[in-house]
């Protein structure tokens, strides 16, 4: 009788493990895929390319210790279904900056996939040295 119960028991569980017809568990997003290069005195140029066919990808930029979107939520650095933006970053002061990105369902979902981290240093402008001849 000890037998019938545990039986029954491990069925019950078992059955309770059991997908209904239908369901599927969602595919993980793959992260974006990026480059990031300065520009001028002042400005970061981010290629972010989003390899997914849902959702969206964008990146990050951290400054002064906190992190930020790097288009500061501007829907035009965030990269649709299997498209590529170019946002830029402007403004920076001279020094290191680290970037990555993100792919997933929103800006803010729980199912985000984080990009590889960057390293991109903004040189400090150099002052004119004035004209050279005669």
């Amino acid at each position: 009788m000890m037998v019938n119960r545990i039986a029954a028991g491990v069925s019950v569980v078992v059955a309770g493990c059991v997908f209904a017809p239908g369901t599927a568990v969602a595919e993980s997003y793959q992260p974006p895929q990026l480059a990031f290069v300065a520009q001028g005195d002042d400005s970061i140029v981010a290629t972010i390319t989003n390899p997914n066919d849902r959702g969206v990808c964008f990146a990050v930029i951290g400054i002064d210790g906190s992190v930020h979107e790097f288009t500061e939520h501007d829907s035009a650095g965030s990269a649709g279904p299997g498209s590529t933006v170019r946002p830029v970053r402007s403004g920076l002061a001279p020094g290191r900056y680290q970037l990555s990105g993100f792919c997933g369902s929103s800006h803010t979902s729980p199912d985000q996939v984080k990009g590889s981290d960057y390293t991109v240093e903004v040189p400090a402008s150099k002052p004119s040295t004035g004209s050279f001849g005669s």
